[in-house]
């Protein structure tokens, strides 16, 4: 478990740097996270750090609820979500859009854009969600008795595997890329 650096442009606050600590070429530790990193994932609008002790923190351009702070706002530092403060995370999996948390004991929580039904949430027809955004993390209540142990985030699905192998799949399936 280590410390968070971040370097480069920063455009969209995906690196949890405030202006004066950006660096294109030489890296700068990020203050603002606790010491113990877990895992960190990014994109190029939001990055998501999971702590040592399965803590989710966010950082970035937060339109559509990619941040899951309950709020569309923009952040430039990372914040901790605290509507997971009782999850204990094991993984997270982001796309431009939307994030999928994977708990420790299985469990599955999804926020940002769900216009293609990406996030798991909510009826889907015609390849459009009625529900089309998530401005906080929902639990995939749909898998409550599944242990899913990995995800994979896409630009408009989700890929999930579960402990025993199988797959499971949700978003768009314009090029068949859900398998069915």
């Amino acid at each position: 478990m280590g410390q968070c650096f971040a370097w480069g442009a920063g455009n969209n606050y995906q690196l949890g740097q405030t202006a004066a600590c950006l660096s294109k070429k030489k890296a700068s530790k990020v203050e603002e996270l606790p010491m113990g990193i877990r895992s960190v994932s990014t994109s190029k609008l939001h990055s998501v750090v999971v702590g040592c002790h399965g803590e989710v923190w966010t950082t970035g351009f937060g339109t559509g609820g990619r941040l899951g702070h309950g709020e569309e706002k923009s952040l430039a530092l990372f914040q901790r979500i605290t509507s997971l403060e009782k999850v204990r995370v094991s993984m997270v999996a982001v796309s431009d859009n939307h994030t999928i948390a994977i708990a420790d004991r299985g469990a599955v929580f999804a926020w940002g854009s769900n216009k293609f039904g990406q996030l798991g949430i909510g009826q889907q027809a015609a390849g459009v969600s009625e529900e089309e955004v998530s401005l906080a993390p929902k639990r995939l209540t749909e898998l409550r008795k599944q242990c899913i142990v990995a995800a994979a985030a896409a630009a408009n699905h989700t890929v999930l595997v579960q402990d025993n192998g199988s797959l499971w799949t949700c978003g768009s399936n314009l090029q068949g890329q859900l398998g069915h």
